[in-house]
């Protein structure tokens, strides 16, 4: 008899005995978890058979009810994430594992573990001034789990579920749009910032509304001078790696571009495209100056020895230059945001600026940015006036018959 998931089947052991199995789950590894009853005759197997079968449907192996959440977490990110995350993804999920949840779950039996247990771990992270998006994101792996284990019957809920998302107080809740700068904003920072260290990167995001880690990941390969034409297929990024004593170090690293549409050509415009060739110059200078010391990486933008910059180093840098130059506090991320509010303002079609910030979809875009840009609801009303104004005389309030 076949041996499929839930189906099992009856065989003769070695010592003239039956035995009745059937096959649960599987591991994070990839073996199988079976349910084994041994009895005297072909007959009484085949009864115990049909018990396993409907235990199968509504019951969890009792095989592994000493399995703790420590235990499955490893298994779980040295044999199963390997198959679907990148490296980068599974070292962030250790390292929250090991710093936020090693003190609270780690050594719980996984059929232990109930909302109340992850409740009480969300009030203490909390507590101790972790903030609401690194508690989503604890809470998120913890859910990850516990959903694998669930995958693979050693439980029968998944207890994150059952809890609340960590959400910032209302009274504090900012939407995830911060006041993107206005035209004339923009304008006055690319002016004022045409010398500073990160003035190209900074009208490079405006004009283009690349993310940070895209625009820090281009490499002069990437770049077409004579045609205009970008490709970008890369993003730079801040990986946590674990070393052999065990402690935690970042490191700067190329990635993945963050979707699949992410990974696209853009046509960059003559004043853009003057910003790349003036910092292709400053480049070489930086290179006479380090001499040996320099390190070829191929990328546009470098510290003073040719290495890839800080993702965070520079949104702390443009921080700090805002203040400097009085401007109001906005996030790097929130130059690619004043892209599409513009782009969005100027009337370009929803569909092309999707294109332009390489969305998955264009729901996505919309979704973020239409709230945000009362003049296309304007403009929408306008457009419902034009095609109702052959029928309705709207100065008069006389109806006018159409021909």
């Amino acid at each position: 008899m076949s041996s499929r998931y839930g189906d099992g089947s009856v065989f003769l052991l070695k010592n003239g005995k039956w035995a009745a199995q059937v096959t649960l789950g599987y591991r994070p590894d990839g073996r199988r978890i079976r349910r084994t009853k041994i009895c005297l005759s072909k007959a009484d197997a085949t009864k115990k058979l049909q018990k396993l079968r409907e235990d199968a449907k509504t019951k969890v192996t009792s095989k592994n009810d000493s399995v703790t959440f420590g235990i499955f977490a490893n298994d779980c990110l040295e044999n199963y994430a390997t198959q679907t995350c990148r490296q980068s993804t599974i070292s962030n999920y250790r390292y929250l594992l090991e710093h936020y949840v090693q003190g609270y779950l780690w050594h719980m039996r996984l059929r232990d573990i109930d909302p109340d247990h992850i409740i009480k771990m969300m009030n203490q992270l909390e507590k101790y001034g972790l903030n609401h998006t690194s508690r989503k994101r604890v809470r998120g792996v913890v859910g990850k789990i516990l959903q694998m284990a669930v995958e693979q019957r050693l439980i029968s809920l998944n207890a994150a579920k059952l809890t609340p998302v960590p959400k910032k107080d209302a009274f504090h809740k900012r939407t995830q749009v911060m006041e993107p700068l206005t035209k004339e904003e923009a304008q006055t920072l690319i002016e004022k910032t045409k010398n500073h260290p990160l003035g190209a990167i900074i009208q490079i995001s405006i004009t283009t509304g690349m993310r940070r880690g895209e625009t820090l990941g281009l490499k002069w390969s990437d770049i077409n001078l004579a045609t205009g034409e970008v490709k970008i297929q890369r993003s730079l990024k801040e990986h946590r790696i674990k070393h052999s004593d065990g402690s935690w170090k970042t490191s700067i690293g190329e990635d993945d571009v963050k979707t699949r549409n992410s990974k696209r050509t853009l046509p960059f415009g003559e004043a853009t495209l003057d910003v790349l060739k003036r910092e292709k110059r400053r480049q070489t200078e930086r290179k006479m100056v380090a001499g040996d010391v320099w390190k070829e990486n191929d990328f546009v933008f470098t510290n003073d020895i040719g290495g890839p910059l800080n993702p965070n180093g520079v949104s702390k840098r443009f921080s700090k230059l805002l203040a400097r130059m009085g401007y109001r506090h906005i996030r790097f991320h929130d130059l690619r945001h004043t892209t599409a509010f513009l782009l969005l303002e100027a009337e370009t079609p929803l569909e092309e600026v999707s294109q332009l910030l390489g969305h998955s979809s264009i729901a996505i875009t919309k979704d973020i940015y239409a709230p945000y840009v009362p003049a296309l609801s304007n403009r929408a009303l306008s457009r419902m006036e034009n095609v109702l104004r052959p029928t309705i005389n709207f100065a008069s309030g006389q109806k006018i018959r159409i021909r």
